[in-house]
């Protein structure tokens, strides 16, 4: 996701969607934070876009040029923790080749980086799997704080997690929703199912 990039939050009827089928969303406590930390890492708001005033009394527009600092400091991060040295490895040999070729083929460890760099700035990040049917590959997709609507937790952390994303379908936007919900021995479920 570049710096500049257009923004999508979880929309509304989306929210409402949730609400619907019984989940207390925290987005509200946590969301004005995330849009703070957003604007910081685009480096927008008052500091970088004002209005000052000239020594006959003109008021004009000033924006302010930037390296944008935070964004730096959050891809500092992300490069440090994944790398072109970064390994992943197995007790088992065969399972790390496994694993060595499929985020070779899946362009892996780019994603994960940029997931990182968001989660450090918007303060939540996450992969979650999905099936490419097309290809019959599993894939890895990430989401940041924009994105990740937390269902159920306690103190040890999320327990049921959706991920909201804009997709196209036929030309027209539209919002998708994935849900990851535990049912009976950990299995998931649809919220359509009965439980």
């Amino acid at each position: 996701m570049g710096v500049n990039e257009v923004e999508y939050w979880v929309p509304e009827c989306v929210r409402a969607w949730l609400g619907s089928l019984g989940f207390r969303l925290p987005l509200g406590d946590m969301e004005p934070w995330n849009r703070s930390w957003d604007r910081w890492m685009r480096a927008l708001g008052d500091f970088y876009d004002y209005r000052d005033t000239d020594g006959v009394g003109r008021v004009y527009e000033v924006h302010r040029r930037s390296i944008h600092p935070a964004m730096r400091v959050c891809r500092e991060w992300g490069s440090l923790l994944l790398n072109d040295r970064t390994q992943v490895a197995c007790d088992d040999q065969a399972c790390t080749n496994w694993l060595a070729a499929w985020m070779a083929r899946t362009g892996f460890l780019a994603s994960a980086q940029e997931c990182v760099v968001r989660a450090f700035g918007l303060g939540t990040g996450a992969w979650a799997l999905w099936v490419d049917a097309g290809s019959r590959e599993v894939r890895v997709r990430r989401y940041d704080a924009r994105m990740v609507v937390p269902l159920t937790w306690d103190e040890e952390g999320v327990a049921e997690c959706a991920f909201v994303t804009r997709a196209f379908w036929r030309g027209r936007a539209v919002d998708q929703v994935q849900l990851h919900l535990k049912g009976s021995g950990g299995a998931s479920f649809s919220p359509s199912e009965s439980s």
